[in-house]
């Protein structure tokens, strides 16, 4: 269906729906809409704000939804932090909130704003289990110098493998992770995007020692005061607190598990199975499952894998097939031999749903 959209609205698309341009100029969190058509999977939400009035293409199907509102759908505190980010010049950022406040939208429009007024911007997405640039399971960073409508639709430089979609698992791995990614090349803005776990107590101290090892410049917190007290609180790093948007999806537990399988399969469709000689790489695994399979009581099969270069970021996103005491059968997208074969903790079958755990 084509709708018209009038000058200072805002539609706002929630998903699976397909959406482009017909005529007239429109934005989507800071970047321009366009006729080549933008897909919104089930359990996203985009807006779209006309820039005069603006003539769009909209195919919903059938637990699609769209709404008209009456202005901008976002906080003017978001483009007051993109203000002062700008006068700070070389800086990293951290955004921080619970689920469902908006957390990808803002750094979306942070990056997007950001690169209109021509700085050097690189984002890092630390959300491992609702990741938007990398695979789930993983923390990666792009470098964009075009604004883009989503997250999801930058192309990562670098992926590091943590091996799990939940942080409470992982915790020291993904700060390891953004260690390594901020080591890796400086720009002038760095936006770090975390992910919603921030509620009880283990939740808080992971965060504050997220913040003390990555050291931000600033914290930008999103959502309400008293849900980020805990944590602010507990560091000396400044802050700011903004609203959500007025876009804002809260998403179930199945639309949450759907993203994260789209998520995979962006990096497992057209994969094919390639043999690894175990004489010619090295093997990362826990010392749990290392004593497990040495005795030969451990199915690792479809367990997921992270097939890692010799600076240890990720390469490729593999799935276990088999595995025997000379090498290993692994699907996935084509590859070299890899330095190092990281296990994970997901089992995955390989159209991206998952299957379980490793213990």
């Amino acid at each position: 269906m084509r709708h018209l959209l009038p000058v200072n609205k805002t539609l706002i698309v929630r998903g699976p729906a397909t959406l482009s341009l017909i005529d007239g100029h429109a934005s989507i969190l800071g970047a321009p809409l366009e006729k080549s058509p933008i897909v919104i999977q089930r359990g996203k939400q985009l807006p779209i704000e006309s820039i005069g009035q603006a003539e769009i293409e909209i195919a919903l199907e059938s637990t699609a939804a769209i709404v008209e509102i009456e202005g901008s759908s976002l906080p003017r505190s978001w483009k007051n932090v993109v203000d002062s980010l700008e006068a700070m010049g070389k800086r990293t950022t951290m955004i921080i909130g619970p689920s469902g406040v908006g957390k990808s939208a803002l750094c979306t429009y942070l990056v997007n704003e950001l690169i209109k007024r021509r700085c050097n911007v690189r984002v890092i997405d630390a959300d491992i289990g609702q990741a938007d640039i990398g695979p789930p399971t993983t923390v990666a960073s792009s470098a964009p110098t075009m604004p883009r409508p989503t997250l999801s639709h930058l192309e990562p430089d670098r992926i590091f493998f943590v091996g799990h979609n939940t942080p409470s698992f992982v915790q020291s791995q993904v700060l390891h992770g953004i260690k390594h990614m901020l080591k890796s090349e400086q720009t002038d803005v760095t936006v770090i995007n975390t992910d919603g776990w921030v509620r009880d107590s283990e939740a808080i101290h992971y965060k504050t020692r997220l913040i003390s090892a990555v050291k931000p410049d600033i914290l930008l917190g999103i959502g309400s005061r008293s849900s980020l007290n805990p944590i602010l609180r507990l560091t000396k790093t400044d802050s700011i607190i903004v609203e959500s948007s007025r876009a804002v999806l809260p998403r179930t537990r199945s639309e949450r598990k759907q993203i994260r399988k789209s998520g995979y399969q962006r990096f497992l469709t057209n994969g094919t199975l390639h043999t690894f000689k175990l004489d010619s790489t090295k093997l990362r695994l826990r010392k749990s499952i290392r004593h497990a399979f040495s005795k030969g009581n451990l199915d690792c099969t479809n367990v997921v894998l992270g097939l890692l270069n010799d600076d240890g970021f990720m390469d490729q996103l593999g799935i276990l097939e088999r595995m025997s005491p000379s090498h290993l059968i692994v699907y996935s997208k084509a590859i070299h031999q890899p330095v190092t074969i990281q296990f994970g903790y997901v089992k995955l079958s390989r159209d991206g749903s998952e299957l379980g755990f490793l213990v």
